[in-house]
């Protein structure tokens, strides 16, 4: 799921950012936000499920 959200929603932003020539906008609330968040949130995720299964 976490996946979709990327692609769909934030990589939405950054095509929108830089078709209308705002690599700084594009930068700051698409990309920036995505990799703070959503992927910080995934990498959690995962490091999580690797320990489960290490139990």
């Amino acid at each position: 799921i976490q996946h979709y959200l990327i692609w769909h929603h934030d990589g939405r932003r950054w095509r929108m950012g830089a078709s209308m020539m705002g690599p700084d906008w594009t930068h700051w609330n698409g990309a920036v936000d995505a990799i703070m968040n959503k992927l910080g949130t995934m990498v959690n995720d995962i490091e999580m499920r690797r320990k489960l299964k290490k139990m």
